[in-house]
């Protein structure tokens, strides 16, 4: 179920790249060129490619579907601010999906994501907290707070 609302999630917020009418050929030759570029720009530390390229990971959009290596995109993003990212690490964190299993991790994501604005985050954040003991989220708003203290460095 949550897999199935994060694919969901990420479905919605990846654009579409190309309509019913398109040349497979060419679309997958212009997807590769895409990618290429989407990543060189990810690897110099732009937090927008960095975010796109682990949904484009995790969707298998024009890359082989890799759950692990959509955690590093997010993460990377996440650490620059990127409420989006730190939303989707939270997420990832919450299913153990292309991670280990941690809802005290995926907590603070979520509240980091509601900190830096992101509408829903705080609804994913009290979602996960229904699965959590007391201590979990004491520790996971202490972690949050440190993350948030020493601009996200250390983070996980």
């Amino acid at each position: 179920m949550r897999k199935t609302i994060l694919i969901m999630l990420l479905a919605v917020s990846s654009s579409t790249w190309a309509d019913d009418n398109y040349d497979a050929q060419r679309v997958s030759q212009d997807d590769k060129e895409a990618v290429k570029s989407l990543r060189l720009a990810a690897e110099q530390g732009d937090a927008t490619a960095q975010l796109q390229l682990g949904i484009d990971y995790y969707l298998g959009h024009s890359i082989s579907q890799d759950s692990k290596e959509a955690v590093k995109w997010y993460r990377l993003a996440a650490k620059q601010g990127v409420a989006k990212a730190q939303n989707l690490l939270g997420m990832s964190y919450n299913s153990g999906d292309g991670v280990f299993q941690d809802y005290v991790r995926g907590y603070m994501w979520h509240s980091l994501a509601a900190i830096s604005g992101l509408k829903d985050a705080g609804k994913y954040r009290d979602a996960v907290s229904e699965q959590m003991t007391p201590q979990e989220i004491t520790k996971a708003k202490n972690m949050a707070k440190e993350c948030l203290e020493n601009n996200y460095k250390g983070c996980d």
